[in-house]
């Protein structure tokens, strides 16, 4: 695996410099957005000259790379240049890496971050929820957040509603996972047929959850009704109102391409039964023939190459 160029920088500079998205927790979001183009000001361990593996200069970083900050400090929660700058660049890091040794190291962290001042707990749980949790977070990875709901999930000084949400999340986390059979959805068109998703005979499915208030929903709509790869007589989209409304469903169906199937949760399962994760808008998921989980939550470019390299 070839060390992706941002991730080269930090370990060359000790720093480097990523973007933010969009976040419903808007002092969150304004932490986010502040941390573009501010290098962390927190001193990084230099990597010793010796070591000229690039990953093995990763993993030494991991490792050392919070040795100079006092979490029981809470005078640098509010600067991002020393915690919220640091924490995303560190985050990308161990996602980058993302193997055994770096996984054991950042559950290390982890538990450091529960033993130390509550301010500094809920600090830092707070952005890495956002960087790791938030559907629109460029480095979301829901098996690392995982890692750090398990650890909170253990720890006696999470109250009891943060430990309620954090189970709800991994619930959340282990529906539909990739390589995974997705869960069936049933839905009903406007002429009043029921149609299943796993009913579906197609090489590849693409699930499209919308509501068809969303102007991203609409967006996003218009470039899959263009897409050439979405064409293709292997693929279908199976389109779904994930409430149960013929009336906005009506509405939404003008947006539609009409070789698509689609309808409406006329049972209200997906929100009953929480089957799939609803905060993103569209949500996108790619099904191979047996309705296992190729992508899940994914971008339209990413489930759009996908099919190029496999039609």
């Amino acid at each position: 695996m070839f060390m992706k160029p941002h991730i080269a920088a930090i370990i060359t500079l000790s720093a480097f410099i990523t973007a933010g998205c969009a976040n419903n927790n808007r002092n969150e979001e304004e932490n986010f957005r502040s941390t573009t183009h501010i290098r962390p000001k927190l001193e990084i361990p230099q990597i010793p000259t010796a070591i000229k593996d690039a990953r093995e200069r990763g993993k030494y970083l991991v490792k050392s790379y919070w040795v100079n900050y006092n979490f029981n400090d809470t005078t640098l929660l509010d600067s991002s240049s020393y915690t919220a700058a640091p924490l995303l660049n560190y985050l990308d890091l161990v996602k980058e890496l993302k193997d055994g040794e770096s996984k054991a190291l950042f559950s290390s962290f982890i538990e450091t971050l529960l033993k130390s001042a509550p301010k500094t707990r809920e600090k830092f749980l707070s952005l890495i929820e956002y960087n790791y949790y938030h559907p629109d977070s460029p480095i979301k990875d829901e098996e690392l957040y995982e890692m750090v709901i398990d650890s909170a999930l253990s720890a006696a000084v999470i109250p009891v509603a943060e430990r309620e949400r954090y189970k709800f999340q991994k619930n959340m986390i282990g529906q539909n996972r990739v390589g995974n059979i997705a869960n069936n959805i049933i839905i009903k068109d406007l002429t009043g047929k029921t149609i299943s998703l796993r009913s579906v005979d197609s090489k590849f499915t693409v699930l499209l959850l919308f509501d068809p208030d969303c102007g991203h929903c609409r967006e996003t709509i218009e470039r899959m009704k263009v897409s050439p790869v979405l064409k293709s007589e292997k693929v279908k989209i199976f389109a779904v109102l994930a409430e149960n409304s013929s009336t906005r469903f009506k509405r939404g169906l003008a947006d539609l391409d009409s070789d698509w199937i689609s309808g409406y949760d006329f049972r209200e399962e997906i929100m009953n039964n929480q089957l799939y994760d609803l905060r993103p808008s569209p949500s996108l998921y790619l099904l191979d023939s047996g309705k296992r989980v190729l992508i899940k939550d994914g971008a339209l470019h990413d489930i759009e190459a996908y099919l190029a390299s496999k039609i």
